[in-house]
């Protein structure tokens, strides 16, 4: 968590670019990501000077990828691109367009993604923009975009597209995720040559313009099939499509941290170490109580407010979970939840794992040891007891009065004698 809060301070962005005049063809769009606090540096694709990192320690918290055509990126390749997302957890923002090199290849292989063949683009007869298209109909609009406030803003109308398709090859176990998708109408063509013959995953919503991931680590990418929808040709209908885009994957929006993680028995008995365990100790049977407070990070990047939200769940494990509760929140972002705990000794840990499209993920474990109930945890009077106590005692006063009876049966000479 404090990484990601770093990074979200400091904001120090690397632009790669192909050609030196594009840094103006982007201004509107860089301008935009500077009004926003961010240090940029723009640089040429294969300047040798190029590096992510110094040390293991990376230089930069986002990378932007506007140079769809490079061989490569000077002194890193596209899997360390790829590590820089893994291992450094950075953010990169990357573009494709009908013409790419061996770089842009290869990243997308690292992502597990097939893009349409070099020289073709997406064309869309009914659905194209007549005041920026070529005449040949490939600016054209997208269709419906992931409905999530965090990563596509409030706007619905579609954002203007040029450039290739994407494909997720295995859209059920990675993590990648489609944003935006094409219109019914469109397909992936070369707009020079007469169109003979379309793949399935070259038509209609099959074709993926805009995909996104979010890693375990929280490090997000945003991977677009069109470099042109960030220019200032289209900056005034893609304004605000991109902005929001940019927000969520820099970590500018989306972002939560979870906090004094409690547990205690349900009169207030913390767990203590006892002899024998590293752990925070409790008996079977008790009744424990378990809290966390979660807070989001809001727009200004500085302020955190109380989260709020259901489906935060706690586990209790041993070797398997033994109790899932659904924890109830109880104002200024504390969830809570109460339960007792299993009559099997051992070493058990409560478990929050959150996950929802847009947050980063939260994730706490604290273990604790449950032992036996010993011989000194007993009540030393039982109140279910008490008529076995008096029964106890009225025997032995029959006893008492027994032996006074006996005595008194005695001759007076013996008891003189005596």
């Amino acid at each position: 968590m404090c990484s990601v809060v770093a990074a979200v301070a400091a904001r120090r962005t690397l632009v790669l670019l192909d050609a030196p005049d594009d840094k103006d063809a982007f201004s509107v769009f860089f301008d935009s990501l500077a009004t926003r606090g961010h240090t940029l540096t723009s640089r040429l694709a294969n300047n040798t000077s190029n590096v992510l990192e110094n040390e293991g320690v990376r230089l930069y918290d986002n990378v932007v990828v506007l140079a769809p055509r490079a061989e490569d990126y000077g002194a890193f390749d596209a899997s360390d691109l790829a590590r820089f997302v893994n291992d450094l957890e950075g953010n990169v923002l990357f573009a494709f367009d009908k013409q790419y090199g061996d770089a842009a290849s290869e990243f997308a292989t690292e992502l597990d993604i097939r893009v349409s063949k070099i020289g073709t683009e997406l064309m869309d007869h009914f659905s194209f923009d007549k005041d920026t298209d070529d005449g040949n109909h490939t600016m054209v609009r997208t269709g419906p975009m992931l409905r999530n406030h965090l990563i596509t803003g409030e706007e619905s109308h579609p954002a203007l597209f040029k450039g290739v398709g994407l494909t997720i090859k295995h859209p059920k176990t990675s993590l990648l995720f489609p944003i935006a998708r094409a219109q019914e109408t469109t397909y992936v063509a070369n707009a020079t040559k007469p169109v003979k013959k379309v793949v399935s995953n070259d038509l209609g919503k099959r074709i993926v313009l805009i995909a996104g991931m979010q890693g375990r680590n929280n490090a997000r990418i945003i991977v677009s099939g069109s470099m042109d929808m960030f220019k200032n040709k289209v900056a005034k209908v893609n304004g605000a499509h991109i902005a929001a885009l940019t927000k969520w994957c820099m970590h500018e929006r989306g972002i939560l941290r979870l906090t004094d993680a409690k547990h205690s028995t349900k009169d207030g008995r913390v767990g203590v170490r006892t002899r024998g365990s590293m752990n925070p100790t409790y008996r079977v049977h008790d009744v424990l109580t378990y809290s966390v407070t979660i807070a989001a990070l809001q727009e200004d990047l500085v302020t955190w407010a109380p989260y709020v939200t259901d489906g935060i769940q706690v586990e209790f494990m041993l070797l398997k979970t033994v109790v899932r509760q659904t924890m109830q929140h109880v104002g200024d972002g504390v969830y809570q939840a109460t339960f007792e705990s299993p009559g099997t000794p051992g070493v058990y840990k409560f478990r929050v794992h959150y996950e929802r499209m847009g947050y980063t993920s939260l994730s706490s474990v604290s273990v604790v040891t449950l032992r036996p109930v010993e011989t000194g945890d007993h009540a030393h009077f039982v109140g279910a007891a008490y008529p076995y106590y008096a029964s106890f005692v009225l025997l032995a006063l029959g006893f008492v009065r027994m032996l006074s009876g006996l005595r008194a049966l005695e001759t007076p000479e013996k008891v003189k004698k005596e």
